[in-house]
């Protein structure tokens, strides 16, 4: 049983409980759209192309499916097993308002079955898959940031001192299936200018890539 991502039940429960004039839009929509397409041409394409359904709730799902259809070229699992597996999990997931029962999950299998093997998606799928061929990939991050008091001899005392410190979370997948695992680095203030230092200089270097890709004609995808 595939996991679920929790960020990626809502759009999935959408999908699955949009109108039938709604889905064949949406899949007309993107099947129309060429593969050519990058994400973010992509949406906006078939956003503009289905009027019946708001703007924002066209991007949740899109990006549902393909998170769902990179998954899939990543286990390299047969279509309908996976698929399959993704709907009965959403009949499984902890909050009720996501979790859908029987006929749903024949209505989301069906409709990712469309909307996953559109040949945008399957390219989108495909570029998703080798940017994420590693061990591990990250997922998201988070700074929290305190105040430790430093005691002298006697801990009845005030503090004598106090330390500002720096707690860096960063969430990963893991592995094929996509585990998300947690990794914790205690910084100090200098350590967090370093890092902005590092980060700063790798934007300079993806700044030369890309026009290097642009000056020879290469098409970048995200």
């Amino acid at each position: 049983m595939p996991f679920i991502p929790k960020e990626e039940r809502p759009s999935l429960a959408l999908l699955a409980r949009l109108a039938d004039d709604q889905a064949s839009q949406l899949s007309a929509a993107l099947n129309a759209a060429s593969a050519e397409l990058n994400r973010d041409d992509l949406v906006q394409h078939v956003v503009n192309e289905t009027r019946t359904i708001e703007t924002d709730d066209v991007k949740k799902i899109l990006n549902a499916v393909r998170q769902v259809a990179s998954a899939k070229e990543i286990l390299e699992v047969p279509t309908d097993v996976f698929l399959h597996d993704v709907a009965e999990g959403m009949g499984r997931v902890e909050e009720p308002e996501h979790r859908l029962d029987e006929s749903l999950q024949v209505r989301l299998r069906k409709r990712l079955a469309t909307l996953t093997q559109s040949p945008a998606m399957e390219f989108q799928a495909k570029a998703r898959s080798l940017q994420q061929d590693r061990e591990n990939t990250y997922c998201r991050a988070r700074i929290i940031t305190d105040l430790r008091p430093v005691f002298g001899s006697d801990v009845r005392q005030s503090p004598k001192a106090v330390l500002v410190t720096h707690m860096l979370r960063i969430t990963y997948h893991h592995g094929s299936h996509g585990t998300l695992r947690d990794l914790f680095l205690t910084l100090r203030t200098e350590d967090l200018d370093r890092l902005s230092e590092i980060i700063e200089r790798a934007r300079q270097k993806a700044g030369s890539l890309h026009a290097f890709t642009a000056a020879t004609d290469l098409r970048e995808v995200n």
